[in-house]
């Protein structure tokens, strides 16, 4: 599967894509504070890149029985500097898929 997860600073929303379409629920998109837009992520307490896990299976923390840690494999994982596009997304899915 190709997962994309964007957030768009100007409008504070986060937008999410499977396989080049866009599958997020307008309803969980927005994320502006007291209707005002946030701007960039910020975090303000340290916090670690965590991916194919929850939180909670980190050493010393008691994970939920449901919070397993996934069992597939990921071959590749990119960050962009800007938001990218609809079209950006799904070409980047149309290339993958090719083998580019």
């Amino acid at each position: 599967s190709h997962v994309v997860a964007v957030w768009d600073a100007a409008n504070s929303k986060f937008y999410m894509y499977g396989d080049g379409v866009k599958i997020s629920n307008p309803e969980w998109e927005s994320r502006s504070f007291n209707g005002s837009p946030v701007g960039n992520l910020t975090f303000f307490t340290p916090t670690k890149v965590l991916i194919g896990a929850w939180g909670s299976n980190l050493p010393g923390e008691t994970p939920d029985t449901w919070q397993v840690p996934a069992t597939g494999q990921i071959d590749e994982v990119r960050v962009w500097k800007t938001t990218l596009s609809e079209q950006d997304i799904k070409s980047l899915f149309e290339l993958e898929k090719a083998g580019r």
